[in-house]
């Protein structure tokens, strides 16, 4: 009789699903650099957390936030001074508490009755911090605060790595688009990213250690309407709750188009931003 075959091995488990990419990295130098947590904000009169950081919408949040929470009122009526992300202005009467300005409690942040994570495509969220803070292009003004200055300090560039332009008569510093990825890359590859300006620096919203009832992707953001889940909880009056017209601290410049290295580097640094889990990888890349 011929001999019985063998057994069949049994099935090789299925892969686990891919890691997103971001989620957890943006962690990096917590310890180090501990009172850096300006994505996170309160709210207290409805016990909510918000996390949202610079180049992810804040303006129109805010405008949204103050329409609604001081029933239209205008902000030149109550006195207020500066950008509407100024917190600390006597006008808010504290109704915001901007964690990156106080002694953060995570723990008690986890306990928030409602939490609302709002992010954006982190690759074209670098791209667009690019070009509102950074371009050479000389037909657009740049925030003249010295970003461009800051990051080649803080990146260990020489400063002949930077570029110049003439505005508002005087010479401000700029950036090529390779070299600003290549100080990204260098911040990056030392570890050394949770110091960098907020615009630039990976956005972290704590998302292994708070759990959050919503997800808001504010990528190609269309309307106010989209942050909907916000307004129900701080009693908004109906006339306030509608969109209101998307709003951009800055407008952008152009730049040169991205050769393949720079494309790959951007997309590396895009990837240290902290995702909520299973969010879907191509989020790095725009199609």
């Amino acid at each position: 009789l011929p001999s019985p075959s063998p057994p069949s091995p049994p099935p090789a488990p299925p892969p686990p699903p891919p890691m997103p990419h971001g989620f957890g990295t943006a962690t990096i130098q917590r310890h180090d650099v501990p009172n850096v947590k300006g994505e996170l904000h309160y709210i207290p009169e409805a016990d909510m957390l918000i996390c949202i950081a610079a180049k992810t919408g804040t303006t129109t949040l805010m405008n949204w936030l103050w329409r609604g929470m001081f029933n239209g009122l205008p902000r030149e009526e109550a006195g207020c001074q500066g950008f509407i992300q100024d917190y600390d202005d006597p006008c808010w009467k504290g109704r915001i508490i901007h964690f990156s300005q106080v002694d953060a409690d995570v723990d008690f942040l986890k306990r928030a009755s409602i939490k609302v994570a709002i992010f954006r495509d982190p690759y074209e969220r670098l791209l667009s911090a690019y070009r509102s803070k950074i371009t050479c292009d000389p037909s657009f003004e740049i925030d003249d605060e010295g970003y461009a200055r800051d990051l080649q300090v803080m990146s260990g560039y020489n400063a002949s790595h930077l570029n110049h332009k003439w505005q508002n008569g005087a010479d401000s510093p700029c950036l090529p688009i390779g070299e600003y990825v290549a100080m990204l890359n260098q911040m990056r590859i030392e570890w050394r990213t949770r110091g960098l300006n907020s615009h630039f620096r990976p956005q972290d919203c704590f998302f292994d250690e708070i759990d959050y009832d919503f997800h808001l992707n504010t990528t190609a953001l269309s309307s106010a309407q989209q942050l909907r889940p916000i307004a129900d909880p701080l009693l908004f009056a109906p006339e306030y709750m509608g969109p209101i017209e998307v709003a951009h601290g800055t407008d952008e410049g152009q730049m040169d188009p991205l050769t393949p290295w720079q494309d790959e580097k951007l997309r590396e640094f895009a990837a240290l931003t902290g995702m909520p889990p299973g969010w879907q990888p191509d989020l790095y890349r725009k199609p």
